[in-house]
């Protein structure tokens, strides 16, 4: 494991400001040296992250409440989403059902023309699942019977997916292996950016980093 920040070395220079009979320093970091200490913050950054049962209560990260609005918590926003992710899986396995072994029941291409098209009473607007409770409210009010019982079968094949076959185990672990990947990618492409910095300029900061990222993007958003 990389150690603490890195002492100042030969190859920092000090600007000397005197004002009154108070003096401060404000150092001027080298390419190397300021490479070491982006290297020993990250390092810093992940190993307290590794250690986060072990912090006290004052050094919890503190979560606004309005950080999602009509959200108490994270965890509310969550628990919303997968409600629509689940009613999605519950029509794509009523779908499926109607698909039959030799005929297809009319229901298939109703519900489906239904989503992407709408119906005369949503005057032709398509009606996708976005909100999954929000969608099987209107579906049991639709003119037609057939609709309202495609609406009950869903809401019971949910109800089934959710007792029966969705692991919420491998979920939790597959979202924080997800995370952990995901942020070590980006560490270690943080620190090739910042080594090939070093290469090409005398000084090199955060900031060059990411303006050269933006206007990377800007380029290829343009051609």
């Amino acid at each position: 494991m990389l150690g603490a920040a890195p002492v100042l070395s030969q190859t920092t220079a000090a600007v000397v400001h005197k004002r009154d009979s108070n003096a401060f320093v404000v150092p001027s970091f080298s390419k190397s040296s300021r490479l070491s200490r982006q290297t020993s913050i990250l390092a810093s950054s992940s190993s307290s992250s590794s250690h986060g049962e072990n912090n006290d209560e004052n050094e919890k990260l503190r979560v606004p409440s309005n950080l999602f609005p009509g959200f108490p918590s994270p965890e509310k926003k969550a628990a919303s989403s997968l409600v629509t992710l689940m009613t999605m899986a519950a029509c794509r396995v009523v779908l499926d059902q109607w698909c039959g072994s030799r005929h297809r029941s009319p229901m298939y291409n109703k519900l489906i023309d239904y989503m992407q098209k709408g119906a005369p009473h949503t005057k032709g607007q398509p009606r996708p699942i976005r909100d999954g409770n929000a969608w099987l409210h209107e579906l049991m009010r639709h003119p037609e019977l057939d609709f309202r019982l495609a609406a009950v079968r869903i809401l019971e094949t949910r109800k089934l997916l959710v007792d029966t076959e969705f692991n919420w185990d491998a979920m939790n672990a597959n979202a924080r292996e997800g995370i952990v990947a995901e942020s070590v990618a980006l560490n270690k492409l943080y620190l090739s950016q910042l080594a090939e910095c070093t290469e090409s300029e005398e000084f090199c900061d955060a900031e060059d980093v990411l303006k050269d990222d933006i206007k990377n993007d800007d380029d290829s958003e343009g051609g």
